[in-house]
């Protein structure tokens, strides 16, 4: 069995992938390298119960992180790595060498080039910049929200009775739309606004953070609005950049590390990848896919572990993600494809969409629907199979 395992980034997939090779067996050295001071936490909570104030920021943290066996190595990024003479190179200029790595790096928000990072603008991903929404949050406030989709609309959500006024743009028709399909998220938008939230859809925006100004501007073609703070969330891109110049590694449309079935990187046999930072080959759709769910990555750090100890795997499972908004429940399984085709099940107040492409169930989204999650994911299967 080797002897070193370092793991780079310490969020979910890295915490999760240490704790499990440990559970099954690898007694070998495993140092986890986090680009942020915090101890791995989860992010679920920041765009709902830690800026809502309902959940203390000691329940972020990933159950007992403070005291694992393994070390941790916080602070630092890995800026490079060779996979010849197995090496990683760290941002303070010092190597650490490895006999297997597990990339973990997740993924960075989409940026636009007006609209800097700063008090009054906020790019919602780490603990840092949940608190600095929070601190800021009153009933006096008023807040911009760029962006849609699961964050978006989740910030959305929690915000809206929390503060004066909150405005929801995108640049699609509707929130969510390409996760849960036009029926749903037009039922989504229409919840929104009967919580007390704006929506500008179909149109594009600009932003400018004036440093002379004491809001932040947003413009349509139409209008101009101003906020104390804007959050935006128009999308993550895979955090792989620091590895475009190792040999031999593929790289998908997205910019995420490409694996096989097991989560090792392809044409390597030594490296993995969980999370946001991969794009694994799913047996169940045989074909690669780049999923962005807390659940996902759990279930891949799990399979890595054993594809790394020789412990039988897990069995596959569909992608599943959820949200609450204003009290409703939404979950997703499976996918939706591009040119997904859907169909709408009515059950009394409870909804049920069905994604179909090439003559298949490929997915589902429910609509304050729990109780028939199982019998969704079993007709997916069954479709596939």
């Amino acid at each position: 069995m080797p002897k070193r395992c370092v793991i780079i980034g310490a969020s979910l997939g890295g915490f999760r992938s240490a704790r499990e090779l440990r559970r099954v067996g690898f007694s070998g050295e495993i140092t986890l390298i986090g680009e942020e001071s915090f101890s791995p936490y989860q992010r679920p909570p920041l765009s709902k119960q830690l800026i809502k104030k309902t959940f203390p920021l000691e329940r972020c943290f990933l159950r007992g992180s403070v005291a694992e066996p393994f070390s941790q190595q916080l602070g630092l990024t890995a800026t490079a790595l060779d996979s010849h003479a197995k090496k990683i190179q760290l941002s303070d200029g010092k190597e650490i060498s490895y006999d297997l790595a597990i990339v973990a790096t997740g993924a960075k928000p989409v940026t636009i080039t007006t609209a800097a990072p700063s008090d009054r603008v906020i790019y919602l991903r780490t603990i840092d910049d949940a608190l600095r929404l929070r601190d800021q949050l009153s009933n006096e406030v008023r807040i911009g929200v760029v962006g849609a989709g699961f964050i978006g609309s989740e910030v959305a959500s929690s915000l809206s009775h929390q503060v004066s006024r909150v405005v929801l743009f995108d640049s699609d028709e509707q929130p969510m739309s390409k996760a849960i399909g036009p029926y749903l998220a037009q039922a989504l938008k229409e919840l929104h606004e009967s919580n007390g939230v704006e929506t500008i859809f179909g149109t594009s925006v600009s932003i400018v953070d004036s440093q002379n100004e004491d809001f932040v501007s947003i413009e349509t073609p139409s209008q101009q609005f101003a906020f104390d703070v804007v959050v935006i969330g128009i999308g993550v891109r895979p955090a792989t950049q620091w590895l475009k110049d190792s040999d031999s590694l593929h790289f998908d449309a997205v910019g995420a590390l490409m694996a096989d079935k097991t989560g090792r990187v392809l044409d390597t046999d030594d490296l993995y990848v969980v999370g946001d930072a991969s794009s694994w080959f799913d047996p169940i759709y045989q074909q690669h896919l780049h999923v962005e769910h807390f659940e996902s990555t759990v279930n891949q750090a799990m399979q890595v572990a054993r594809s790394i100890t020789g412990a039988p795997s897990i069995d596959y499972e569909l992608p599943f993600a959820w949200t609450e908004q204003h009290g409703q429940l939404i979950q997703t399984v499976g996918v939706r494809m591009e040119d997904s085709k859907d169909e709408v099940i009515h059950q009394k107040d409870h909804l049920l969409v069905t994604f179909h492409s090439s003559e298949k169930i490929t997915g589902a989204a429910l609509f304050n629907n729990s109780e028939a999650l199982e019998w969704t994911k079993s007709e997916i299967l069954a479709s596939l199979s």
